[in-house]
């Protein structure tokens, strides 16, 4: 791998944080807009406030790569309306977000240009069940990757601690063939990834992982569900055994409701003030602000949960003075913070790569990994 070779140069620890956004117990008590109690969202707020703080040693250098209706039906590749409208459909009708290339660079103009001067909240009868997006565009240069090497050759001279990529989602329209060639390059270093519930159930769906079976959430994903998968990619393909040949120690999983970091014992610090920052700044940049507006979000992340659904699990809940829900399996440790969902959304495009790099700014590596 030639991006490595440099890299592994680095006199101090080099974290390769990966914002990948191809990669595809009873019911929980979720809160309901009518349910919602403001003194609720005020504590939260208030203990994310006093509770967040930075590590005690921080990132010095950082290079990053930002690389009518119908009937529904998704499309990994939209070539043409037809595509578009069956996978606008599929994912609007569930209140899922998803992001898709499309082929047609003309096609693609015309319908970027209609598509501004109608909403998206609802299409005839469908209408999303909550705030939601759905994004798709022609970037055949960011989607091959093409300027990877011109910046893998730059950090030797640079000397980064940290290292971010985004936008691998963008290769899917390139073909299956040149994209597994371009994750190889990256994959080995990775230290860290980033997704929401999309991507983490196509990754198990991919790898035949917990849940598999599920064909798309309904809703907001249960938590109990979602820390099976995120157990399952740290013990099958993290580090959890010290003699593991990968590097995986973290996931940054987000979704409307909450947040949860799952972390390999013994590889980072400052994780509590880390899944709570990129709670906030979710609350914050969907409303357009640079702080919380109480008046402006709503909670409705579950108050009580399960740690697992198809395992033996502890039953949680949620304080919101002290908004963190911590548990633990085997060597792994989850730290899972509720969102404040803001009421009508502004921003909702690059939220997911505000969240993880948040997440990253206030994350401490306490174990140098070999490289």
């Amino acid at each position: 791998v030639c991006g490595s070779i440099m890299w592994r140069k680095a006199s101090a620890a080099l974290l390769l944080a990966l914002a990948v956004g191809y990669f595809y117990g009873g019911l929980p008590n979720f809160q309901t807009s009518s349910q919602s109690n403001s003194s609720l969202e005020r504590a939260i707020s208030a203990a994310w406030e006093a509770l967040i703080t930075l590590p005690s040693r921080q990132w010095s250098k950082v290079a990053a790569l930002a690389v009518d209706p119908g009937t529904g039906r998704d499309h990994d590749v939209l070539h043409s309306k037809e595509d578009l409208k069956e996978t606008f459909i599929h994912y609007m009708e569930r209140g899922a977000a998803a992001e898709r290339f499309f082929s047609d660079k003309e096609v693609f103009q015309r319908i970027a240009r209609a598509a501004a001067e109608y909403p998206g909240e609802k299409w005839a009868s469908i209408q999303a069940p909550q705030a939601n997006r759905f994004i798709f565009s022609h970037d055949v240069s960011n989607g091959a990757m093409s300027t990877l090497e011109t910046f893998v050759a730059s950090l030797e001279e640079f000397q980064p601690e940290l290292v971010v990529l985004s936008g691998f989602h963008m290769m899917e329209g390139q073909g299956r063939e040149l994209w597994g060639e371009r994750l190889k390059e990256v994959l080995p270093v990775v230290s860290s990834i980033g997704l929401n519930e999309q991507e983490l159930l196509f990754l198990s769906q991919a790898a035949e992982g917990p849940h598999a079976a599920l064909p798309a959430w309904k809703g907001i994903p249960e938590v109990g569900r979602v820390s099976d998968i995120l157990f399952w990619i740290l013990e099958q393909h993290g580090r959890t055994d010290p003699s593991s040949e990968s590097d995986l120690t973290r996931i940054h999983f987000h979704t409307l409701a909450y947040h949860i970091l799952a972390t390999v014992d013994g590889y980072w610090g400052n994780q509590a003030a880390a899944v709570m920052a990129g709670a906030r700044v979710a609350s914050s940049q969907a409303c357009g602000l640079q702080a919380v507006d109480i008046s402006k979000v709503e909670l409705k992340a579950p108050l009580e949960f399960h740690s697992s659904h198809s395992g033996p699990g502890e039953q949680l809940s949620l304080n919101p003075e002290e908004p963190v829900t911590v548990w633990h399996r085997g060597n792994i440790t989850f730290h899972l913070s509720p969102v404040l969902v803001c009421k009508r959304p502004l921003r909702t495009v690059g939220l997911g790569d505000a969240i993880s790099a948040e997440g990253l700014v206030y994350s401490e590596i306490t174990s140098q990994q070999p490289f």
